[in-house]
């Protein structure tokens, strides 16, 4: 009897083709889509899950109202376990000096190798029990107790050894100290919200040249300065509630009064810092956001229901054709549960054949889609068993989706009126139709005006004006390189090149990235926290920066106290009305003593779009004094674009000449910043994706419709064309109706749209007006492809010679 029912499907399929190809194409897109996003959600929701003790493991971030950082003073970790031992297992200690890259030479005769590692950290020993990973040499407890061992990744090892045995080579640190190489270990997942390609023990930190490179001996043992990522392993995840509540009691046992009134430290779970982390100073590494999983999701999803759209009205339009074969079953003596059966078996065939299609077409989009993503999506997904129980659930649902109402409502007619009919369609199938096209469109609506305002956005924040010149400045990293303490000299050279019209140092990449810390006018009591951005001479001439009042750094100029200048939105923050007032004023700074205000700037864009401009001190570091060479991370220089290659070469040769130990490195700023919006790049390539699906498969749809509706109503049309009327006027006729659904889609759809792409711009501190272009533009587009689809099937119908036409009816 079951045999009976798949042969029955098989024939109805073979006997349908037009129809049994638009359902399996369009059902094959919609789950490939699925397929694809799962695959990307189930990567991103995977993050530092593979640690044996995930669910133990808590990160100590820092908050309240002053500065909010991913990282924590060198003695908080320590401090916290020495005073809660019940309750944590261990800590581990993560240090880079958070710098963009740290320079490693390998140096024997014959074979010198220096690179720039961005993935290079200093780590307790306690490192590889807080964190697993797959050791191929060396031993975990002990490869880190030392000073002066480190451990690297396997292609690491590659990179510096070829085939050689790592274990005991020596790799050298910033052209300073030794480090024997202890352990090696296969390469960090990718699924990890920080990746490194060095530990190095944190003892070596002990190491006299290293000391030598702390701003003062002392800070490590103060808790102002807050470099450290820290991280606590509980003895039971149950005990997090419980140090949380003790967190407030060690920011008030050893941080200074006016800090600790300022700071609050939280535990975050391990597994959530990828996606669930609210924006921090200090990020060990590039994170995600949930809400992109869930738009993905979203998305996907509505592209399935599209098409299982598209199956159901095909198949309640095609209803006329099926009637008259249900009537004749009925009085043959089926049952409703057998036509139920044939029905949804049907529905089950198409779609199985659809998974099958779906799974190919996953296998040849998956890379591109990584590729889109910015990562690595991996086809082994696709054999994980609960992705393939998930698969089998999600195929059998849209199967039952897609046939259960054709099952039933076909099921249900009379036989007697069926056959007396002659095979008329469904009652009511004509408004299903009519509201299933009607969601259709309003998905289309909104995707399409979304990917339209995603892009708009972007362009909004690349081309925007940040109030200082990101256009032809190059950015060379020179932290803690011997070029920052021969930083003038160097400058000097450089700017013997005509290319170059000017140079300067800051500790940031502006635009981007700052730091904080706290001052406040002498009258005052409390200190507050305030961004800063610590610079070189010419800062405001290099970096285009408008002067209202005062000057600026200089090098006639005799740096022999601290001075800063002061953004216009400081100036209110302190209280000063006019900015020649600032002038010649003294400020109480936690770290520098006392600062004098020599200049007051016009407000910038000294962080992302996403942030609103604040109150900003751009300080001068005491000429000699430790923030001067301490936080000159990045040389800035202006440079004219005619003859680039030559300028970089140049620079490079002068580099060499200053810093041989020291591989050469730069980036263009504008590149950079426009890198700070890439997940949002990346959100609208993937909507405009989906939004050429979901107009593919509406038009699949609608194809489908039209050839239905046209066949239906070939006898009326060719009526028509012998009384004169014209191709025109039928087609008017035929596409009338679905004219009317565009517009009522658009009714619903973009109010909807403009709701959630608000909600989304709510991230942007400045964005761009929403408009009515972008929905206007998706309204057009869909009515032009709805007027194309329609054509192809009208005018072939009107060409007709009406005579053969009515010949067969």
């Amino acid at each position: 009897m079951l045999k009976n029912y798949f042969v029955t499907a098989w024939r109805s399929l073979i006997k349908n083709r037009i129809y049994s190809i638009i359902n399996i194409s369009g059902l094959a897109i919609g789950i490939t889509a699925v397929l694809c996003i799962l695959v990307y959600v189930k990567d991103e929701l995977s993050y530092d899950r593979y640690h044996p003790n995930s669910d133990r493991i808590f990160r100590v971030i820092q908050g309240g109202t002053g500065e909010q950082s991913a990282s924590l003073p060198f003695l908080a970790g320590p401090s916290i376990q020495n005073d809660y031992p019940h309750l944590v297992e261990s800590v581990v200690r993560l240090f880079n000096w958070q710098a963009t890259s740290l320079s490693i030479m390998y140096d024997r005769p014959g074979d010198r190798k220096i690179f720039n590692e961005p993935r290079f950290f200093f780590a307790d020993s306690t490192f590889f029990k807080v964190f697993h990973f797959q050791f191929i040499k060396g031993d975990p407890l002990t490869c880190l107790d030392a000073p002066d061992k480190v451990v690297i990744t396997k292609s690491t090892a590659k990179r510096y050894f070829g085939d050689d045995d790592p274990i005991g080579k020596i790799l050298r640190y910033e052209g300073k100290q030794d480090l024997a190489v202890t352990g090696l270990i296969e390469d960090v997942p990718k699924n990890s919200h920080f990746i490194f390609d060095f530990i190095a023990s944190f003892k070596s930190l002990e190491s006299p040249t290293i000391v030598k490179d702390f701003p003062r001996a002392t800070i490590p043992q103060r808790w102002y300065w807050n470099p450290v990522w820290t991280y606590v392993l509980l003895k039971k995840k149950e005990d997090a509630l419980a140090l949380q509540k003790l967190m407030p009691f060690v920011v008030k046992k050893y941080y200074e009064p006016i800090l600790a009134s300022q700071t609050k430290y939280s535990l975050q779970p391990l597994t959530d810092i990828y996606l669930h982390s609210k924006p921090l100073l200090s990020e060990i590494g590039p994170l995600s956001s949930i809400r992109y999983v869930y738009i993905f999701s979203i998305v996907a999803l509505s592209i399935l229901l599209v098409a299982c759209m598209n199956f159901i009205n095909l198949t309640t339009a095609r209803s006329a054709e099926r009637s008259k074969e249900i009537g004749v079953r009925k009085v043959m003596g089926a049952l409703k549960y057998n036509l139920v059966l044939q029905f949804i078996i049907e529905s089950m065939v198409i779609t199985l054949l659809a998974a099958l299609i779906a799974i190919a077409l996953t296998v040849l989009a998956l890379p591109r889609m990584g590729l889109l993503v910015g990562k690595e999506l991996s086809l082994t997904t696709l054999l994980d068993p609960t992705f393939l129980i998930l698969f089998i659930v999600m195929i059998s649902l849209v199967g039952l989706i897609s046939g259960i109402y054709p099952a039933f409502v076909l099921s249900s007619q009379s036989e007697v009126k069926v056959l007396k009919a002659k095979g008329a369609g469904l009652s009511g199938s004509t408004y299903l139709r009519k509201s299933l096209v009607m969601i259709q469109f309003m998905v289309s609506v909104i995707l399409i005006s979304g990917s339209i305002i995603v892009f708009k956005q972007i362009s909004f924040m690349r081309n925007a004006d940040l109030g200082f010149g990101k256009e032809q400045v190059l950015v060379v990293p020179v932290e803690k390189t011997s070029i920052v303490p021969k930083f003038d000299i160097f400058k000097e050279a450089l700017l013997l090149n005509s290319n170059i019209t000017a140079i300067t140092g800051c500790h940031a990449v502006i635009g981007k990235d700052f730091q904080t810390s706290n001052y406040k006018r002498p009258e005052q009591h409390d200190m507050v926290t305030f961004p800063i951005l610590a610079a070189r001479n010419d800062f405001f001439e290099t970096m285009q920066i408008k002067l209202i009042a005062g000057r600026s750094f200089k090098k006639e100029y005799t740096d022999t106290s601290w001075n800063v200048v002061i953004n216009r939105s400081m100036l209110q923050a302190l209280g000063w009305k006019n900015p020649e007032d600032a002038i010649h004023q003294d400020l109480d700074a936690a770290l520098e003593g006392r600062v004098t205000i020599v200049g007051v700037c016009e407000d910038f864009h000294y962080a992302s779009l996403k942030q609103s401009v604040g109150p900003l001190i751009i300080v001068r570091a005491k000429t000699g004094s430790y923030m001067e060479t301490g936080m000159t991370n990045f040389l800035y220089a202006r440079v004219n674009t005619g003859n680039l290659h030559n300028t970089i070469s140049f620079i490079e040769k002068t580099w060499k000449e200053f810093a041989s130990e020291n591989a050469f490195q730069f980036f263009f700023l504008n590149e950079q910043l426009n890198n700070t919006y890439k997940e949002e790049e990346t959100l609208g390539k993937v909507v405009t994706i989906f939004s050429a699906l979901a107009i593919g498969l509406g038009v699949m749809g609608l194809f489908g419709l039209t050839a239905f509706s046209v066949q239906k109503r070939r006898k009326e049309i060719s009526i028509r064309r012998i009384v004169g009327a014209s191709s025109g006027s039928i087609f008017a006729l035929l596409s009338k109706d679905f004219i009317i659904l565009i517009l009522l889609s658009a009714v619903v759809g973009i109010p909807a749209s403009w709701f959630l792409t608000r909600e989304w711009l709510t991230d942007f501190a400045y964005r761009a007006p929403i408009g009515t272009i972008a929905f206007i533009l998706s309204l057009v587009i869909i009515l032009i492809v709805t007027f194309l689809t329609i054509s192809y099937q009208v005018f072939k119908a009107a060409r007709e010679n009406p005579t053969k036409s009515l010949r067969r009816e």
